[in-house]
């Protein structure tokens, strides 16, 4: 698990779209579908089926961690 797979992530489920979220951190939208992907160790966080992503219950069970994480990283670099 990388921290960037992380900010992913989260980014995805603020914007809603694998699309929106590579945008909007500036990196092509393949390479965010890859490191989720990676970060999702064969369990999914993400249901891709509609137009708009959801969480799966494991990825509402481990956002409030991501969140905390990259909480904790921002108050770390001030």
């Amino acid at each position: 698990m990388e921290m960037h797979q992380l900010r992913y992530f989260a980014a995805i489920v603020d914007e809603g779209t694998f699309t929106a979220a590579a945008h909007r951190l500036h990196v092509s939208q393949s390479g965010i579908s890859t490191q989720v992907a990676k970060l999702e160790l064969g369990q999914q966080l993400l249901d891709r089926s509609g137009r708009q992503i959801r969480l799966t219950p494991a990825g509402e069970a481990v956002l409030p961690l991501v969140k905390s994480a990259l909480a904790t990283l921002e108050a770390i670099k001030l």
